[in-house]
């Protein structure tokens, strides 16, 4: 970081911006106070919230975290992501046409 007063908009956009799957109204800033840890909750869609929160302007130590938003931590659970996947539909699909064979050629015999 070049500079001592850096604001919450400045680290984020030193960071290179936020993606496209964070969720831009919930932003935490957790700020060591003492012993104490305070968490800071900042909407940065609404401005008068950002420039208003006691967390605009960083400390040092302040730390910033961006939740992804509900479909990204969809897509990154194996069980939500294994069903959006087109081969794990063509694998259902062989093994039900393999096993109507197999059925098909015993009955034959």
């Amino acid at each position: 970081i070049a500079k001592d007063n850096l604001t919450l908009l400045e680290a984020i956009s030193q960071c290179g911006d936020l993606t496209i799957t964070g969720e831009r109204n919930n932003v935490l800033v957790m700020r060591k106070d003492g012993n104490k840890r305070r968490a800071y909750r900042v909407d940065l869609t609404q401005a008068h919230n950002v420039y208003a929160s006691p967390a605009y302007q960083l400390k040092q130590d302040d730390v910033i975290y961006v939740r992804p938003n509900e479909k990204r931590q969809r897509q990154s659970t194996p069980v939500d992501n294994v069903w959006q996947s087109p081969s794990t539909y063509l694998s259902i699909t062989s093994v039900m046409v393999s096993v109507a064979v197999l059925i098909s050629n015993l009955v034959k015999k």
